[in-house]
């Protein structure tokens, strides 16, 4: 049996597959996992109670995750939709891979700890938001403290307090989560 081959123009194939792979990156946002939600930039967003509720981290830890499954595709919660505002103790910080800010946040009287993140207000879907000021204000009262953040690192402890929208994240975000899953995203002010 003899089988002719039909050797296919190389080059050309292999261009064709990089200019795909890099227009699907270009066309990516710069976050993932309900990005939109986590950016109130979703269409259940116009609902979010902008009057901010006074919270904690116990507060917010002892909410029940009313979903196992589907988590990424989940949207927008009703305890998704209201502004907290929780007084609380920094103690780590860094940058992730999406230049969001990572803050570890520690409850005072319980010591228990949550993930509280700040977006990037440079990101291209966010800069043009009525939200990206608020984001570059909170970012720039922790620079001023501790600088550019690098690594996620525990800090020097600080008390502050976060303005923030209460969000359901999966369940190992990484060091200091909250064991329901439970993060503030986007925080909107800190002092």
């Amino acid at each position: 049996m003899n089988t002719k081959i039909t050797s296919l123009p190389i080059l050309p194939i292999l261009a064709l597959i990089i200019l795909s792979i890099a227009g699907s990156v270009n066309a990516q946002e710069c976050g993932i996992d309900r990005w939109r939600i986590k950016t109130i930039r979703d269409p259940i967003a116009k609902q979010i109670n902008w009057k901010a509720v006074k919270s904690s981290i116990a507060d917010q830890i002892g909410l029940e995750r009313g979903f196992d499954k589907g988590w990424k595709t989940l949207a927008r919660q009703q305890d998704e939709s209201q502004l907290y505002k929780i007084t609380c103790t920094l103690v780590e910080l860094g940058k992730e891979d999406d230049n969001d800010y990572h803050l570890v946040i520690k409850d005072p009287k319980t010591g228990k700890t949550m993930i509280a993140e700040i977006p990037d207000p440079d990101c291209k879907e966010l800069s043009n938001t009525k939200l990206a000021p608020k984001y570059r204000q909170a970012r720039e009262v922790l620079k001023k403290v501790y600088g550019e953040p690098g690594a996620i690192v525990k800090v020097k402890p600080m008390k502050i307090t976060i303005w923030g929208i209460g969000f359901w994240e999966k369940m190992n975000h990484g060091t200091g989560h909250s064991t329901n899953g439970r993060e503030i995203h986007p925080v909107v002010g800190i002092e």
